[in-house]
């Protein structure tokens, strides 16, 4: 049986050129979230802000990480400028 990190392995993996699309869920999501808590506390600006980063990220994330002929969400291979359908 094979013990440890294949070195050789990790280097193929191409960590720098994929946009993951569950971090960037996670991000806009929390993006929203600090939106929601704003306007809970009465602060109008910071509310407005992340609301409109969130809209923005949302339109991004359609943009990049949807399929419509699937209809599935995907990584983006920023190398190959490809939705990648094979995740780590």
């Amino acid at each position: 049986a094979q013990e440890g990190i294949d070195m050789h392995d990790m280097r193929s993996i191409r960590t720098w050129s994929i946009v993951p699309v569950d971090l960037n869920a996670f991000m806009c999501i929390n993006t929203r979230i600090l939106a929601s808590f704003y306007e809970i506390s009465g602060d109008v600006i910071r509310t407005a802000k992340y609301q409109r980063e969130y809209e923005n990220m949302k339109r991004a994330m359609k943009m990049l990480h949807w399929n419509e002929t699937d209809g599935i969400w995907y990584d983006y291979d920023l190398e190959y400028k490809v939705r990648d359908v094979i995740s780590a």
